[in-house]
């Protein structure tokens, strides 16, 4: 077991290696009250100055666990009153998102939780968002990717750096940050879930784990880890050669479809045809996390034997996603159906700045215009290879809104019975649905105009999408009085057509 100030030393060196952070950058360390994240504050807190950053903290209350939750966020402000280090702290209703969007409570309260701290880290000016994540959370990560059976991508668990996200603890263990803890004699609070068997996590951290160590490998931790390591390089070595190649495959790049040229996708090995057609995949779709390895494999059997066919499969919920070989024109289309049955409501929280993937295929754009400058970061954390440009003003809808106005975080969503909002130059509010009714638009035809709200979507409407903006925001072709707002938000919506 390594002391505290060997504890210290590797999480500073982690730091230097992977070049997480930069002198005079804010960094928004996310803080639970466990351990993990306290031993983190205080190291990073104990190096501020010689790092040269400034640190703000951010918890998240997940709307469960009652008492013992109230009491972490009682203990997380008072921890920031003494080492006197800005709190931005939420409390969130996870059982309702998990519940809207048909995920299991930690899935949903991680992102309830990575949303919030994007969000806050946007608003405050932080580059950098810290996070606990230790060498054991690796280790178990990459163990539960195994058991449902992951593809060598997913054996690196997650990487050191997945900006804005670092996680500084990369190479400590668990029970190294407790230890450190006591050392110091540093207040920590005790999450009673960890020891709840209702999480496939805790089952394989309390019991699988164990047996594992005992009967089979006593060092099957340093094993999982260093076959992670092995397979990031080789996973990177054909990231490389994928990008290389994606020239001589891909003949048409469409917002909502791909086409790629059978033969040449023919000629490559298999393990680079797969990341062709994901790439192809997460481009169309924003995200692959329902793509199967079977699903894949059906469509490159069929192109190796050319025989014809199609297969659809659910996509974010609101859409399906298709991969179709064409044995008469020899070529893979990959796209988007629009289904005709009910689709789940639209709700999306952005990144503010960044880019955020709505669930039709489309995406909206914040960028964060200040006095001093304009910051722009793209945050797309499923595909880091993804461009870095403003999204084509002949297929955007684009508006400014003052920063200081909007209350994050900002969200687009459909339209509710009984939405009022306040149109640009009417002098007060109207109700949506007569502002539909004068444009003659009806029925399910409404759900196509979403709109931009601010306080995570029940608060003031800032826009109706294609139809109106709200008093204050401001057409981004007005060009004088959007310059007159020097803290704004650029907004833009990618249409599905041009304009």
């Amino acid at each position: 077991m390594r002391t505290a100030d060997e504890i210290e030393r590797q999480v500073l060196e982690t730091l230097s290696e992977h070049q997480m952070i930069a002198r005079e950058q804010k960094i928004l360390v996310g803080v639970s009250g466990g351990a993990d994240s306290v031993a983190l504050l205080h190291i990073l807190h104990k190096n501020r100055e010689t790092l040269g950053i400034e640190l703000a903290i951010g918890h998240v209350h997940h709307g469960i666990r009652g008492k013992e939750a109230d009491d972490e966020a009682d203990f997380v402000r008072q921890l920031a009153e003494a080492l006197e280090i800005p709190l931005y702290a939420t409390r969130e209703n996870v059982p309702a998102d998990k519940k809207r969007l048909h995920l299991s409570t930690q899935e949903a309260a991680r992102l309830v939780r990575h949303a919030f701290l994007r969000n806050a880290a946007g608003r405050i000016g932080a580059a950098r968002i810290a996070i606990a994540h230790t060498e054991t959370d690796r280790t178990e990560t990459i163990l539960l990717r195994i058991l449902r059976g992951t593809g060598t991508a997913g054996l690196e668990g997650f990487p050191a750096v997945d900006l804005p996200l670092i996680r500084p603890l990369y190479a400590i263990r668990r029970e190294e940050t407790e230890a450190y803890c006591r050392q110091w004699r540093l207040g920590i609070c005790e999450d009673s879930s960890n020891q709840s068997f209702a999480y496939r996590r805790n089952i394989l951290r309390l019991e699988l784990l164990p047996y594992l160590r005992e009967k089979f490998n006593v060092e099957v931790d340093s094993a999982l880890l260093r076959l992670a390591k092995i397979a990031q390089q080789e996973a990177d070595y054909l990231n490389g050669e994928t990008l290389r190649l994606l020239g001589e495959v891909v003949e048409s790049e469409e917002p909502y479809k791909w086409t790629l040229n059978g033969e040449a996708l023919r000629q490559q090995h298999r393990a680079i045809q797969r990341r062709i057609a994901r790439k192809a995949l997460q481009n169309v779709l924003g995200q692959t996390q329902n793509i199967s390895f079977e699903l894949l494999e059906t469509t490159l059997e069929r192109l190796q034997s050319r025989e014809g066919g199609s297969v659809t499969f659910q996509a974010l919920g609101e859409r399906a996603g298709y991969l179709t070989y064409d044995e008469n024109a020899d070529k893979v289309f990959v796209g988007i159906h629009w289904r005709d049955t009910p689709a789940a409501p639209l709700f999306a929280t952005l990144h503010a700045p960044g880019v955020t993937p709505l669930p039709d295929g489309r995406q909206v754009e914040i960028t964060l215009h200040k006095a001093e400058g304009t910051t722009r970061r793209l945050q797309n954390v499923e595909d880091r290879e993804a461009p870095q440009t403003n999204l084509s003003s002949s297929y955007a809808v684009a508006f400014a809104i003052p920063s200081e106005a909007a209350l994050l975080p900002l969200v687009v969503r459909e339209w509710r019975a009984g939405d009022k909002m306040s149109p640009r130059g009417l002098g007060g509010t109207k109700k949506l649905q007569d502002l539909f009714t004068d444009a003659k638009i009806r029925g399910k035809e409404r759900n196509s105009y979403p709109l931009l709200v601010d306080e995570g979507g029940e608060g003031r409407i800032w826009a109706v999408f294609g139809l109106r903006l709200a008093e204050g925001a401001e057409p981004l072709e007005s060009t004088k009085k959007v310059q007159e707002m020097p803290n704004r938000m650029e907004i833009r919506l990618e249409t599905k057509t041009p304009l």
